[in-house]
């Protein structure tokens, strides 16, 4: 998890607390609660999944902590992060 958290770090200005925020919302979506990798995120359906129960603004706020996470590897998850920017993008519009 450091190497993620040195990621995130190295591409946005961010204050520790947020940063622990974003890392431990997408923990709670990783398969066995572990943030070793952020591989799982390629998995948008079930991610989606995950989140389609909960309240309309902690699927926000999960996004959003997606978001920031994979922004630490632009180029690597380009898809990915175009994916959950629209998803978030719609929940906006509600």
């Amino acid at each position: 998890m450091e190497e993620i958290k040195q990621r995130i770090k190295a591409s946005r200005k961010i204050k520790d607390n947020s940063l622990n925020l974003y890392l431990h919302n997408v923990k709670k979506l990783s398969p066995d609660n572990e943030l070793k990798s952020v591989e799982f995120l390629k998995e948008t359906k079930d991610i989606m999944k995950k989140l389609k129960d909960m309240p309309l603004t902690t699927q926000r706020s999960y996004l959003t902590s997606i978001i920031v996470v994979l922004c630490g590897y632009p180029k690597q998850y380009e898809d990915e992060l175009e994916f959950y920017r629209l998803e978030l993008a719609k929940l906006n519009e509600e």
